[in-house]
């Protein structure tokens, strides 16, 4: 499993496993706010064209 480190933070973590879902591994202030993030939505969090 591939290891991420945010913030000095490190934390080992599933192949595909997004930023967030690492940060909220490792939790407390390192968890960014996330409003566009739904996980039970498919394709939510993922690139895509601005709606603009």
């Amino acid at each position: 499993m591939p290891n991420v480190k945010i913030d000095g933070f490190e934390v080992e973590v599933p192949e595909g496993t997004t930023i967030l879902n690492a940060a909220r591994q490792i939790g407390g202030d390192i968890v960014p706010p996330a409003m566009c993030y739904y996980s039970s939505l498919k394709g939510s969090g993922e690139s895509a064209a601005p709606a603009w």
